[in-house]
């Protein structure tokens, strides 16, 4: 995989590799590390054509379609909801977690190429809006069964375990590990066997960089923002 012609510091490179290896996995670096920007470009790499849906909070939606003409500036993207922001015949589409279940029908019909979660830990929980995402990547109600669905599926999360083990369940189910079907409870000793395949493993390598761009230049979102 070629990413010389996006401007990526060295841990982007290695998450852009990571995710479109696995296909279906979670990318859990901290905040501000570039995670969209990191799965934006994995889904033009790994998927250079077919549709591909973000599906994010509604606070982040025109961020989502800034970051992706950032890095392709001719991508047609469609925000549903957002009106000055609708194309026909989009490749991107991004919708907020609140217009799910209105446009459920619609999003279940299309032959998707990639799906990413931002804010994945939105889905720890079991709710409707839990419901419409894993339908829509794919993930049976039975937790038995494999996901079927997009080939690429993507989930972004700071926060994959906010308070207990447990919060990652849903996220394991949309990746298919395939540990899942035995979980009736997620234990520490697990969940470091699967650390791997989180990549939460070198939180203290991802920290210490952060800490040195920080000292480097202020805000690392902004950087980011300058190199692109």
């Amino acid at each position: 995989m070629d990413l010389s012609r996006y401007s990526l510091y060295p841990h982007q490179a290695a998450g852009i590799q990571f995710l479109a290896r696995h296909g279906r996995a979670i990318l859990a670096d901290d905040m501000g590390l570039g995670k969209t920007r990191q799965a934006i470009v994995a889904l033009n790499e790994a998927a250079p054509s077919g549709a591909v849906l973000a599906i994010c909070p509604a606070s982040l939606e025109l961020n989502w379609a800034r970051e992706i003409q950032m890095v392709d500036a001719d991508a047609a993207v469609d925000v549903i909801g957002v009106p000055g922001h609708q194309a026909t015949s989009a490749r991107w589409v991004v919708v907020n977690y609140d217009l799910l279940a209105r446009h459920a029908e619609r999003l279940r019909a299309i032959p998707w190429a990639g799906v990413v979660t931002d804010e994945a830990h939105f889905i720890k929980n079991s709710s409707q809006r839990t419901s419409q995402v894993l339908k829509i990547i794919g993930v049976a109600d039975s937790k038995r069964e494999a996901p079927t669905g997009p080939p690429l599926v993507f989930l972004l999360t700071g926060t994959p375990m906010p308070n207990r083990p447990r919060d990652l369940f849903n996220l394991l189910r949309a990746t298919g590990h395939p540990q899942c079907p035995q979980l009736s409870v997620v234990c520490p000793t697990l969940l470091r066997r699967l650390s791997q395949r989180l990549r939460l493993g070198d939180r203290r390598r991802l920290q210490h960089r952060r800490a040195e761009l920080v000292a480097q230049g202020g805000d690392v979102a902004a950087r980011e923002r300058r190199r692109a």
